[in-house]
């Protein structure tokens, strides 16, 4: 999904006059690749030695973009040690490819704009727009690449900021990571007894807006997130200790709490809430 409306956004760029070609792990993600000209060219790697024969091949002023499941993209860069093409990604969590990419011309990239859906039919044009990517470089980046970095992320129209890996982790761990195993554990809570056949009798979708929105992440693509978790996950359980710690001191003053104080949580809910998204206080 991520690389297909990669190479949508850059067909639209107008600046953009290079070529792209893409490389998949399906024949069916290749099919709708090319019926829709999503690439200039694309070829079905059957293993990483294919890729990097075919990548060996290609201009040294090329830029490689790597779009896997972060273990597997931890994997592949380590592989590219030797090339003299500049390198980035588009993976979740930093610090394990920043380890594996100390041999490699790399600048890491998160461009936050993902969704649920998985696959190129996936593809979703104008993704990348007025969203963030954080660009997470090695101590041994030349500064020029980070330079280069920035401004293709720029030139699709995403804001740009610099961090660390673990910064990154760390953020992303409460911003990302850890909400996405809440929207989990809110899934199996709504599948209780009760729950489960009042679901069985009703004659259309029972789920009320609220869990709609909280348990959509949980459809996301399980293979992107066990990574995820493998490589954040010392991070992602601090945050959980921190949410399950917040959690009792909530519930321990439950009964005790009156309508003006529950009014005054509420509200400041609210007020962070809009905060961290960017909207006016009171909306």
């Amino acid at each position: 999904m991520m690389g297909a409306s990669l190479a949508d956004a850059l067909r639209k760029t107008p600046s953009f006059n290079g070529k792209i070609l893409g490389a998949v792990r399906s024949q069916a993600s290749a099919d709708f690749i090319r019926s829709h000209g999503v690439c200039d060219e694309i070829h079905v790697v059957a293993s990483q030695e294919d890729a990097l024969e075919r990548l060996s091949k290609l201009p040294a002023s090329s830029l490689i973009v790597i779009g896997l499941p972060v273990r597997s993209a931890v994997e592949f860069t380590s592989s590219l040690a030797g090339l003299p093409h500049l390198v980035t990604d588009m993976s979740s969590t930093r610090r394990a490819i920043e380890r594996s990419a100390s041999k490699v011309r790399f600048v890491g990239s998160h461009p936050i704009c993902g969704s649920e859906d998985t696959g190129p039919q996936a593809l979703r044009p104008g993704l990348f727009e007025n969203r963030l990517c954080i660009i997470t470089p090695l101590q041994s980046s030349l500064s020029q690449d980070v330079t280069d970095i920035s401004t293709f992320w720029k030139s699709i129209g995403m804001n740009v900021m610099t961090m660390d890996a673990q910064e990154h982790d760390t953020i992303l761990a409460y911003l990302s990571h850890a909400p996405h195993f809440i929207s989990g554990l809110m899934a199996t809570w709504g599948m209780s007894p009760s729950v489960k056949n009042a679901i069985h009798k009703s004659p259309a979708p029972l789920t009320g807006g609220g869990f709609r929105d909280m348990v959509r992440i949980a459809g996301s693509n399980p293979e992107m997130w066990i990574d995820i978790l493998k490589t954040n996950g010392d991070q992602i359980k601090a945050v959980m200790q921190e949410f399950h710690k917040d959690l009792g001191a909530l519930l321990s003053g439950w009964d005790d709490r009156s309508e003006s104080e529950w009014m005054g949580w509420l509200k400041e809910a609210r007020k962070r809430r809009n905060k961290l998204s960017g909207f006016p206080e009171n909306q």
